[in-house]
């Protein structure tokens, strides 16, 4: 993968604002932690920024529908969702093109908050715990039930000795590597993987398998079987539509990476990112409306939060999806953790000493992921929950704040003072709507209150 990206032979300034930018570069957050490498390139980046989104958040998609929300309703929803994400993707590159800092905290430095920014890095240190803890869950279930499928019993067999060995063989030395451009391959084919997934969902639907009187219908249990009856209106939204929006909210984040993925970028510059955000959020928006859409059609209102598990584990082709699913987390999971890792050095006020820290902490935080993955198996409910709290927080909420105290000290050499203070508020808007409503309708059905 290494020298292959988008217009990789032009020539541009890093920054848009060029001698005028009131910044000098931060070298105190660098993210390369210090090594001397090229750069990513715009493909690296596409995959890797790809990989970040889509992961075990795809998988609890057709749940978020339930029996609130149409098809088409939610279909909708998604892709309104990819612009406005995308956006507030990218609007964080510009305040850290403007600011030059490599990190959310250092943008508040820069624009005179440093509190702001520690509670900033405080709240994407519990996301991606949060974030890295559901990858576990989804690399437990999925594993052991590949285990279980080739004959493993007893221990052997379990979701705990599944989590560790993947944990131990696999992301350990994934995690350990420095240089994002290392994992391009990786996110490359895990990203390969999950378009299998997608492949099999649609095929398993086309051929009836799981339809009353189909191959495997027999071999689920209560839980898992179909419940189509009576058919979805073909527009209809309820109040749980607002825990579709909490998954989706979980299913697109990635913008506490933003400031790295910009960062590492080769030959940065504005442009450039905004090609690979845009790539990136619209191939993550395919394979999400791809995952929602089949697995709801086959599953309607019994879609699990984890929508493999609705399939039956005599399903050979069942088999290889969650194998091609376990590769895919498993590869997108150092993505992630280097943000958990990253933001927890921010807030020990370690950052300075990355290097030094860095084996240390990549194992103090692997050991209580993998015990918490124990404990909390729900995944349909940890994605909802993190969406609605961390999600509004931090792919809305902040980028609105960061971009209002940006164009505060800068003005027109940011964007216009009219402009960029109404998309400001309107992301700071949706973003507090998300995070009060979100979280109440979360908290009620969580209760088992009827909405």
């Amino acid at each position: 993968m290494e020298g292959l990206g988008l217009y990789e032979n032009s020539v541009e300034d890093s920054s848009d604002f060029g001698e005028d930018s009131d910044f000098e570069e931060d070298t105190e957050g660098d993210t390369s932690d210090g090594e001397d490498f090229a750069g990513v390139s715009s493909l690296q980046t596409l995959f890797n920024l790809a990989k970040c989104m889509i992961g075990e958040g795809m998988l609890s998609l057709a749940a978020g529908l339930g029996s609130s929300t149409s098809l088409p309703v939610g279909i909708a929803i998604c892709i309104c969702f990819a612009l406005l994400m995308s956006f507030s993707f990218s609007m964080i590159g510009r305040v850290c093109d403007a600011t030059g800092s490599k990190t959310l905290s250092g943008c508040c430095d820069r624009v005179g908050y440093p509190r702001l920014g520690i509670a900033m890095a405080a709240s994407i240190t519990m996301l991606t715990a949060v974030c890295c803890t559901s990858f576990c869950i989804v690399l437990g279930d999925n594993v052991s039930h590949i285990l279980q499928a080739l004959g493993a019993s007893g221990i052997w067999g379990t979701y705990e000795f599944a989590l560790l060995a993947v944990i131990v063989v696999i992301e350990i030395p994934l995690c350990l590597i420095r240089d994002m451009s290392k994992l391009a391959l990786t996110s490359f084919i895990g990203v390969t993987c999950e378009l299998g997934v997608i492949t099999f969902m649609a095929v398993r639907y086309f051929d009836g398998s799981y339809a009353p009187g189909g191959q495997y219908y027999g071999t689920l249990d209560e839980r898992q079987l179909p419940d189509l009856n009576p058919p979805p209106r073909m527009f209809k939204l309820g109040p749980k539509t607002a825990l579709l929006v909490c998954s989706l909210s979980t299913a697109y984040i990635a913008h506490f990476q933003a400031p790295k993925f910009y960062h590492q970028l080769r030959q940065r510059s504005m442009r450039r990112f905004n090609v690979v955000t845009a790539a990136s959020f619209s191939l993550a928006s395919v394979v999400f409306l791809a995952t929602m859409s089949f697995g709801f059609l086959t599953f309607g209102r019994h879609s699990q939060g984890n929508i493999l598990e609705n399939y039956s584990t005599k399903d050979p082709l069942a088999t290889v999806a969650r194998t091609g699913m376990s590769v895919a987390v498993a590869f997108g999971f150092p993505i992630v953790f280097t943000g958990l890792r990253d933001s927890t050095l921010e807030v020990l006020g370690l950052s300075g000493a990355r290097r030094r820290w860095f084996f240390t902490s990549t194992l103090g935080l692997l050991v209580p992921l993998v015990v918490a993955a124990c404990f909390f198996d729900d995944l349909g409910s940890v994605n909802e929950y993190t969406g609605s709290i961390f999600g509004s927080l931090t792919s809305l909420i902040y980028p609105a704040v960061l971009c209002y105290l940006t164009l505060k000290l800068l003005g027109d050499k940011f964007d216009g003072p009219t402009a960029g203070k109404i998309v400001a508020f309107f992301l700071f808007a949706v973003g507090f709507l998300q995070l009060t409503v979100g979280t109440t309708f979360v908290s009620l059905d969580l209760a088992g209150v009827s909405l």
